[in-house]
């Protein structure tokens, strides 16, 4: 079955894809972000919103230009700018701006960011922010946006000095680092909570409708999910860093797990696994760890309900790091990667893995190859697979619960440009499809497409 697919103009200089609510009607939209260079100068940064229509085509709802000034952006529910004289609402521009200062008021140019600012704790499509302000003796605070009442958190920044002497002259650098935060329904209450990260602890204060959030509480974590690395270490010793985290409910039962995902060196990659740990959340405290190895080293990681039963599975793609493995590959120039699942049963992850698909991608030109999971484009309620390679069309193969066919669901004859993230999979149209945007940094056309109807 042929995709159907659209063309759309670029503006100048796209640079980043991205998708949120920003025009807060319960459909998300395509965010192009440009960044336009102009020698030594920062960056200045335009957003550009774009709406698909349930018939895939798309169209341009606004350009915001956002400059030089130090702002931090965010969107979904809505477009919001955070910069050195409060925040303000891109989509409503007459709507008077939030006085909030912030360490943003101290700075000169800058290229603005994208940051995790809006949330909506109570689902109720207003959304609050979340920011550390200097305001007093400065502290986190969440803001209610629709009525401007601010809601105090006891939590400190850091800052990080450091200074260079070199080109011809010292350089001193001075930057703030605001306290690291997650949103996330730890108790399953239906209200999300805003939770500090520690490392080997959570602060959580509790959301509550309508109202200040509880005074917050500390709950210990069974693993440290930012060890401390020690620099004396030799650099052959034995070392488990973490790659992955999250959390987020897993098993369906509304509170937020904790899922780690750590490699296993024995002295360096060769020969790598990895470790896989659940860690069930009951509202106040986490269980001890239940724990599956891979048999080889896991990459790029995913955490989704692939059979749609309510529950969160583990996609994991394995490298096998051997010496015969990579001789072999060396000498092929192509290398396999099993994609596998770790389906979530009886309270854990299996320990026995199933193959989804097996890949063999080439050594080479890596960036030629494309391969994506997306939610559920055929309709059964289970994940596909979009891939690409080389000059080949956009495939999509169906998933089932057996694994990813070998026979294509979907094409589409679109140039893919190479790339890691030029192939974006999204729900743009909100009917629970998801589109594929096809695009390349700094190109003038990118391609949305759609399953035929």
């Amino acid at each position: 079955m042929p995709l159907l697919v659209h063309a759309i103009d670029l503006p100048a200089d796209v640079v980043e894809v991205r998708a949120a609510d920003a025009d807060a009607d319960g459909v998300d939209e395509l965010l192009l972000v440009s960044a336009h260079h102009a020698g030594r100068r920062p960056d200045a940064i335009t957003l550009t919103v774009v709406d698909v229509a349930p018939d895939g085509v798309p169209s341009v709802l606004a350009s915001h230009p956002l400059g030089r000034t130090p702002y931090l952006w965010d969107a979904g529910p809505g477009l919001w700018l955070l910069g050195p004289k409060g925040a303000s609402d891109l989509l409503t521009p007459a709507t008077k701006r939030l006085a909030l200062p912030t360490a943003l008021a101290w700075m000169g140019p800058s290229t603005p960011r994208q940051a995790d600012l809006l949330t909506d704790l109570d689902h109720d499509g207003s959304p609050e922010l979340l920011a550390y302000s200097t305001e007093g003796r400065g502290g986190l605070v969440l803001v209610d946006l629709a009525s401007r009442t601010s809601y105090p958190l006891r939590a400190g920044q850091t800052g990080l000095l450091s200074t260079t002497d070199d080109h011809g002259g010292q350089q001193v650098s001075l930057s703030v680092r605001w306290p690291r935060t997650k949103v996330a329904d730890i108790d399953g209450d239906g209200v999300d909570d805003i939770v500090l990260v520690n490392g080997n602890s959570l602060r959580v204060w509790r959301g509550q409708a309508g109202t200040a959030p509880a005074e917050p509480i500390s709950i210990s974590l069974p693993v440290d999910i930012d060890p401390w690395e020690d620099p004396t270490l030799p650099h052959d010793a034995d070392r488990r860093p973490v790659e992955g985290v999250w959390l987020e409910d897993v098993d369906g039962d509304a509170k937020a797990d904790l899922v780690v995902h750590r490699a296993v060196l024995e002295g360096s990659w060769m020969g790598a696994t990895a470790e896989l740990l659940f860690m069930k959340g009951t509202g106040t405290a986490f269980s001890e760890p239940r724990s599956i190895a891979t048999e080889a080293l896991a990459v790029e990681v995913v955490l989704e309900d692939v059979d749609s039963d309510g529950d969160k599975d583990l996609v994991v793609p394995q490298v096998d790091i051997t010496l015969s493995n990579m001789a072999r590959a060396l000498v092929a120039r192509k290398m396999q990667v099993d994609v596998t699942l770790h389906r979530f049963e009886d309270g854990a992850f299996a320990s026995e893995s199933v193959l989804l698909h097996p890949l063999v991608l080439p050594i080479e030109d890596h960036e030629t190859v494309h391969v994506e999971f997306a939610d559920d484009m055929t309709g059964d309620g289970i994940s596909d697979m979009v891939y690409q390679v080389a000059d080949g069309p956009l495939t999509v193969y169906a998933g089932s619960l057996e694994g990813i066919s070998d026979t294509p669901w979907a094409t589409a004859d679109v140039p893919v440009p190479p790339g890691e993230d030029t192939v974006f999979v999204h729900d743009l149209t909100g009917d629970g499809a998801p589109e594929l945007v096809v695009w390349k940094a700094g190109g003038t056309t990118a391609h949305i497409a759609t399953p035929t109807p």
